[in-house]
């Protein structure tokens, strides 16, 4: 019950960035990861985030990020 608050959390303090700064972006890698498709949550994937938005969601060594991005380790956590 507590997960889905303290992730929103996380994903706010992650991509949070002061007025005019350039837009960073955040590689969560939780444990698990719902997609909104599949009906089970899927392990070892990761979010990349970029700015204030989602950019892709997958396998996490599929993943392709930008150089300077931020890698955020979330264990146990979905």
């Amino acid at each position: 019950m507590l997960r889905f608050p303290l992730t929103a959390l996380v994903i706010f303090l992650a991509v949070e960035r002061l007025p005019g700064q350039t837009a960073k972006s955040v590689l969560l890698k939780p444990a698990r990861v719902f997609d909104g498709v599949s009906r089970e949550a899927h392990a070892g994937w990761a979010v990349l985030i970029r700015g204030d938005k989602i950019e892709s969601a997958g396998p996490a060594d599929e993943m392709k990020m930008p150089a300077e991005t931020r890698v955020l380790d979330l264990p146990g956590m979905t």
